[in-house]
């Protein structure tokens, strides 16, 4: 388990809160830019670090929360490659791809990914998230 030491983490946890505030308060382009600035705060080498894989998840769902799908895809891939070096929750990844895909209109894409994630996980990962995923799943792939 690769975790920060904690005086980097709380650097990172306060821009990250900024960044929050931020968005509450409609400020889109400063909680990207927030972000960012807190990304950069992990240590290099990049994507070896648990803490950096929840900051990416946490950013990725506010940007699909927004409709902003670049942001989304980009913050995706961090994910990506920080479960690609740690091996934190192949699943889970699985499961935000299909969502991603799902979004953005890949119904396909988005099907083959929970079909994995249910023969590796089960339905768990639908708890707690739009219905419109399961119910998607369920009807095999079909709306």
């Amino acid at each position: 388990m690769a975790l920060l030491n904690t005086d980097e983490y709380n650097e990172v946890v306060l821009i990250g809160k900024k960044a929050v505030d931020a968005l509450k308060e409609g400020e889109v382009d400063v909680f990207y830019n927030l972000a960012e600035e807190a990304w950069l705060k992990f240590p290099i080498p990049r994507n070896n670090w648990n803490q950096e894989y929840n900051f990416s998840k946490m950013t990725f769902k506010h940007s699909m929360a927004n409709r902003n799908f670049g942001q989304a895809e980009k913050w995706l891939n961090r994910m990506i490659d920080n479960n690609n070096n740690l091996n934190l929750s192949e699943f889970e990844v699985q499961h935000y791809e299909a969502i991603y895909f799902f979004e953005t209109g890949n119904y396909n894409q988005a099907f083959e990914k929970w079909k994995y994630v249910v023969k590796g996980a089960g339905l768990r990962y639908f708890e707690g998230e739009d219905a419109k995923y399961k119910n998607f799943y369920k009807n095999g792939g079909r709306l």
